[in-house]
């Protein structure tokens, strides 16, 4: 709906002179539905337009003109243009900081804005720290059960979760939505948002039946309140079919995908992001379930499209990208896999930053295909690499921290170095248990490879006393 009439607007103004205040209200609106669309550059290319219009007739601190600033920083960011975001949104928050008060409300939203922009970035903790900024004004100024410090709330639990503190962020998204229920409703869009991320801070932390069961919830009133065709309803679908693939439902997430798969195209078009995304993941239960030939073909489709639609750089492009190579090394495909890991490796270090996580899996991943093609040394030192930047910025106790240490102590195994493979999954072991539980898929699994260790320990000590013996 909004969509049409923004269109509508958008048809009847835009033959008005360059300066005239409803072309510029029209543009703006045709502008956040471009970006509803997935359209981000050309929504970047109108609210430059306006905003250069605007400088000139408004002047650059007029809060319309700050308004259209901060719209222009989220197009930049949805393209995955971070670093450009973050240095419009903190020049729009100084100026609104002095113009309009440091709690002002635009303020306080272009603060939350910023805060996005750098965790994307990877800079968790200076996002975590402008959240509950943010968060402790909206409490103190519009109350703890206002729609905006609410939504303050559920954003810091993002934020929690980006850092792997997901425990954390499930018992905040839980008091959430115990307020939004009450004072929103439970069909209201934001409750359900929070419900639908309440559901990912569980499945992270293994709670896979669990998870499972409250997508199925928000699916089921999304589309009685929002309708089966709704993008929202669309993603929640997408989303479950994820979770039934995490407990090994391969079959039936692969046919959900497919199912949203083909709405997605009908409703929003084959290039829109969510269909991209959507294309990916069941690119990826496709993988899981062997069938990697299947997988490689829609990988380098999505790959194409998001190179045209998103940009060769675009974290989500470089993302299909790095899953292409899983898909191009487990057909054995080695050196091809290999050489795609290092370019993507190479543009997350220059786009992203050498700490940032996406950056760091990439390398992670890389030295795993290192060390199962024998280049044992090579993977070991890469792998010591990211687990020290792991250990400096996300802490021991992050889930990806966990996962590195993992994928050192399978390379020591492959080395022979079983000493330093018992000791490193001792340490993963004690970690798991203290975080995520004793019965966590995780933990099980590094218990049963530090068996696998012991066990080998043992029969080699005992092949030695047969040698003595003899």
């Amino acid at each position: 709906m909004f969509i049409e009439l923004a269109n509508a607007r958008w048809s009847q103004a835009r033959d008005h002179g360059e300066e005239d205040s409803e072309r510029l209200a029209a543009a703006n609106n045709m502008a956040v539905s471009l970006n509803d669309e997935g359209k981000h550059a050309e929504a970047e290319e109108m609210q430059r337009a306006v905003l250069a219009v605007q400088k000139r007739v408004l002047g650059a601190e007029h809060p319309d003109t700050l308004t259209t600033a901060s719209n222009l920083a989220s197009s930049l960011s949805r393209q995955g243009k971070y670093a450009e975001a973050e240095e419009m949104e903190r020049e729009v928050l100084a100026v609104q900081k002095r113009v309009l008060g440091a709690e002002h409300p635009d303020t306080l939203t272009t603060a939350s804005n910023l805060a996005s922009s750098l965790s994307d970035q990877g800079k968790q903790a200076e996002a975590e720290e402008m959240e509950r900024e943010v968060l402790a004004v909206r409490k103190r100024v519009l109350g703890v059960e206002h729609p905006d410090t609410l939504c303050s709330r559920s954003d810091l639990a993002c934020c929690l979760y980006d850092q792997g503190k997901h425990a954390e962020a499930e018992e905040m998204e839980r008091e959430v939505l115990k307020v939004e229920k009450r004072v929103l409703g439970a069909d209201h869009p934001d409750t359900l948002t929070t419900a639908h991320n309440l559901a990912s801070s569980l499945s992270r932390q293994g709670k896979l039946a669990e998870a499972e069961e409250m997508q199925r919830e928000v699916l089921a009133v999304r589309k009685r309140v929002q309708g089966a065709d709704h993008p929202d309803t669309m993603i929640t679908a997408s989303n479950l079919a994820r979770s039934l693939s995490d407990q090994g439902k391969h079959a039936e997430a692969e046919e959900m995908q497919r199912e949203v798969l083909v709405e997605m195209k009908r409703v929003q078009g084959a290039e829109h992001p969510d269909t991209l995304a959507t294309a990916n993941n069941l690119a990826s239960s496709l993988s899981r379930q062997g069938k990697h030939a299947e997988a490689e073909e829609m990988q380098r489709e999505v790959l194409a499209a998001r190179k045209q639609v998103q940009g060769a750089e675009h974290p989500k492009t470089l993302a299909t990208a790095h899953n292409l190579a899983s898909s191009l090394f487990n057909q054995g495909k080695h050196a091809e896999a290999e050489k795609m890991l290092h370019e993507v490796l190479a543009v997350r270090k220059r786009v992203l930053g050498a700490e940032h996580p996406d950056t760091l899996r990439t390398a992670d991943n890389l030295a795993c295909y290192l060390s199962r093609q024998g280049k044992d040394e090579e993977a070991v030192v890469m792998l010591r690499e990211v687990l020290a930047v792991r250990k400096r910025v996300q802490g021991a106790e992050h889930h990806d921290w966990m996962i590195t240490a993992s994928n050192l102590a399978s390379s020591f195994i492959l080395q022979g170095k079983h000493a330093e493979a018992e000791e490193m999954l001792l340490q993963v072991l004690a970690v798991r248990k203290r975080v995520l539980g004793a019965e966590h898929p995780h933990t099980l699994s590094a218990e049963k490879t530090l068996g696998i260790i012991l066990s080998r320990k043992r029969k080699h000590a005992k092949r030695r006393r047969s040698d003595v013996e003899c």
